[in-house]
């Protein structure tokens, strides 16, 4: 398996190339797009999931803000009407990040109000998400009834400041995060998320790689978007 540093020399990688008879590649980890036109020049690349959304490659991912989307409409179903949010930046931005961007557009499309005090850029962290949680609760008595989170192990560190704080999940605040990974299942409470399809997207991008090989045609860049499905739990 190739790691990123590899494809960083551009000698070494032709020399790579050539010894190991690659005839294809299977991106996993964000490369330079510089790194990765060169790559494009040799032989097929497809690249899985949001490092290369914005690039002129073959890609395979899922729609984040459909599954953001999925998550609020199942917290609309349940009764509320004030959620939260709590992401991360992508590449700087955390207003332009595709998961963020659906948590606004659903909030507006079920005519609910985005109040920006509970707008959490937990910046990917556990721990940044679960101080930022506590000093909310410490801050405001009018917190929302719910929070979408970008991913389950964000929600898994807000459900437990949460819980420190003397209040129940969901029947204070209920959580929906997205992923669907192990841990989710065995959070206290189990935790209701939007699943991705991790195994089929290894499939299908695949899949894509070897007819690009096959057809010796790699210009053409398709996009592949594969659906999620919302799991509930006992956190909503």
């Amino acid at each position: 398996m190739l790691q990123p540093e590899d494809l960083e020399d551009d000698a070494l990688f032709q020399k790579t190339v050539r010894e190991q008879e690659i005839e294809g590649i299977l991106l996993v980890d964000s490369i330079r797009k510089e790194t990765l036109l060169e790559l494009k020049k040799w032989i097929p690349v497809v690249g899985m999931d949001f490092n290369y959304s914005e690039h002129n490659v073959s890609i395979v991912d899922y729609d984040r803000e459909e599954a953001v989307y999925k998550g609020i409409a199942h917290l609309v179903s349940r009764g509320h009407g004030r959620i939260g949010f709590i992401g991360g930046e992508m590449n700087g931005d955390f207003k332009g990040e595709k998961r963020f961007k659906g948590y606004r557009k659903a909030m507006q499309e079920f005519n609910l109000d985005v109040d920006e005090r509970f707008i959490v850029d937990s910046r990917w962290c556990m721990d940044r998400t679960y101080r930022l949680m506590t000093e909310l609760l410490a801050s405001y008595t009018d917190l929302p009834s719910a929070f979408m989170c970008a991913s389950d192990m964000l929600a898994i560190a807000a459900m437990r400041a949460v819980q420190e704080n003397h209040l129940s999940v969901p029947e204070d605040i209920a959580f929906v995060g997205i992923d669907n990974n192990e841990m989710a299942q065995y959070a206290m409470p189990a935790l209701t998320t939007v699943a991705i399809p991790q195994y089929e997207m290894g499939v299908v991008g695949a899949k894509v790689l070897l007819n690009q090989i096959a057809d010796q045609d790699f210009r053409m860049d398709l996009r592949t978007l594969l659906p999620t499905e919302l799991m509930i739990r006992k956190s909503t």
